[in-house]
């Protein structure tokens, strides 16, 4: 009689266990988990979960005075063929149940299927990223149309390609003139004469410190640092003096 080879690299067992429950051959399929006793693959597993089902049945029947070998008969049979892809139970119905096999596996914390994990990503990369901003972009646009509102994106900021980004956006309903309303750019444009800058300043560019600059806003409970800019480099958030800015500005007119 052929033996099971002992480590099984080609997966044998999985058709054997097939094989034993549709034939009926309880008593061999349960000789063959025990040699799976270090076992737990989703197989496996699935394989004991229907072992222990015949025998409570059994035991339901012989409780109600019916014959245990006919509790297996062609439900049995049709269990056994469920499990074909190397034992791998298929969609079905389970036996004894109203409820379908894989709603029963998933219920249980087994799954009737092996699902290929997906590759986690370890890093960001500057070309996923822009790519990732043209799909939100393309998706919220959409979705501003379809409700009549204007729609207004900033760049991608506080980007860190081991960690992740920021994106956001702003929706909002039309002005007179069509365009959407900033308060950031409202704010400063009341607030900057207060300040030494011009209300034209909002979005200027400037140099500090080898590194570019954008003018994003004001904040007046912050009198020592009050205006906001954020890095080209990456969109993160930086907080400025006016005299710094109002400076840094001055040679930029000067060098034009």
């Amino acid at each position: 009689m052929p033996v099971l080879n002992p480590g099984d690299n080609q997966g044998i067992r999985y058709i054997l266990a097939a094989k034993l429950l549709e034939m009926g051959k309880m008593d061999e399929l349960k000789s063959l988990m025990e040699q799976c006793a270090d076992e737990y693959s989703p197989e496996i597993r699935y394989t004991r979960a229907l072992i222990a089902y015949f025998e409570e049945a059994e035991n339901v029947a012989c409780t109600e005075g019916g014959h245990p070998e006919s509790t297996y008969g062609n439900t049995g049979k049709a269990v056994g063929r469920l499990v074909t892809d190397r034992g791998r139970p298929q969609v079905g119905n389970f036996p004894g149940h109203g409820l379908q096999g894989k709603e029963r596996l998933e219920g249980s914390g087994m799954s009737g299927s092996v699902q290929p994990q997906k590759k986690q990503l370890k890093n960001l990369t500057p070309g996923l990223c822009a790519k990732l901003q043209d799909q939100m972009r393309t998706a919220c646009r959409e979705i501003a149309e379809k409700h009549g509102l204007c729609f207004a994106d900033d760049d991608l900021h506080d980007v860190n390609l081991r960690v992740g980004l920021s994106y956001t956006v702003r929706l909002g309903l039309p002005m007179e003139d069509g365009s959407l309303f900033e308060p950031d750019r409202e704010m400063f444009e009341i607030l900057a004469p207060q300040y030494g800058l011009d209300p034209a300043d909002f979005g200027k560019e400037f140099d500090d410190r080898g590194e570019r600059f954008r003018i994003t806003g004001l904040e007046p409970r912050r009198p020592k640092y009050p205006v906001n800019a954020e890095r080209l480099s990456d969109r993160r958030k930086y907080k400025f003096s006016s005299d710094i800015v109002a400076m840094h500005l001055a040679k930029s007119r000067e060098r034009k």
